[in-house]
């Protein structure tokens, strides 16, 4: 029986930014072998690995399950099933947070995963995410668990964009101080889910702040880089 597992990598294992600002005394070539190698040192094989950033735009969710992987993509969420195991799905992410949802149905159990950067919680990602579920699976919007991983508190996340001020997911989650607009994102998001009927018993927040925390890469704390945060079902040993 396979179980689902939860991967985040800490400064310590790498850093998983392929910016060449990230590393400017490095080819591409050398940056795409440093990236390998970090992951090979968590025992991760690239060949059994899709990696999704904010590059993943593409509307859609890409569907992985015995008999049918891929390693590369644009969409903006994967979907896995437990019967495709030591397939690893990885978010890039730099103190936005990624979500992970799963439901467990007829002894299946199914799992989504994107990434919430700002601009995707605008463009409906958590709505998106519970219909690509419900598409995949047959399943009610209160059967799904929901992970919220790691992300910056609310005194330390300022919108800067007018654009992202007036989208319907942050009304009531940012607060105007000292002339700045700062989101409490963690708010948004659970409000967010509990008006699609996301039983509020079933979301979970990491209240690990990025910005604080020196075991995450955060620009907002002078970090820069980038963590792994993502999913893969392996046998339960």
């Amino acid at each position: 029986m396979s179980k689902l597992k939860i991967i985040t990598t800490r400064t310590k294992d790498g850093n998983f930014d392929k910016n060449k600002e990230s590393f400017p005394n490095l080819t591409e070539e050398e940056i795409e072998l440093l990236y390998n190698s970090n992951l090979e040192k968590l025992d991760i094989n690239r060949k059994n690995t899709v990696i999704i950033n904010e590059n993943n735009q593409e509307e859609g969710y890409l569907i992985l399950k015995k008999g049918k992987k891929k390693t590369e993509t644009n969409k903006e969420a994967v979907v896995i099933k437990d019967s495709l195991t030591d397939f690893f799905v990885l978010a890039e992410t730099n103190d936005y947070p990624v979500i992970i949802g799963t439901v467990k149905k007829d002894d299946e159990e199914t799992a989504i995963i994107a990434l919430a950067t700002l601009k995707n919680l605008k463009n409906e990602i958590l709505d998106k995410m519970v219909g690509y579920l419900i598409h995949a699976t047959g399943c009610a919007p209160f059967d799904i668990n929901f992970y919220i991983s790691a992300c910056p508190n609310k005194e330390d996340l300022v919108i800067t964009d007018k654009n992202l001020l007036k989208a319907r997911i942050f009304k009531g989650a940012i607060e105007k101080k000292n002339g700045q607009n700062y989101l409490d994102i963690r708010l948004a998001i659970f409000n967010d889910l509990y008006n699609q009927i996301v039983n509020p018993e079933c979301i979970y927040f990491d209240s690990t702040n990025t910005v604080e925390n020196k075991d995450y890469y955060s620009n907002i704390g002078n970090r820069p880089g980038k963590n792994l945060i993502g999913i893969v079902f392996q046998e339960d040993k």
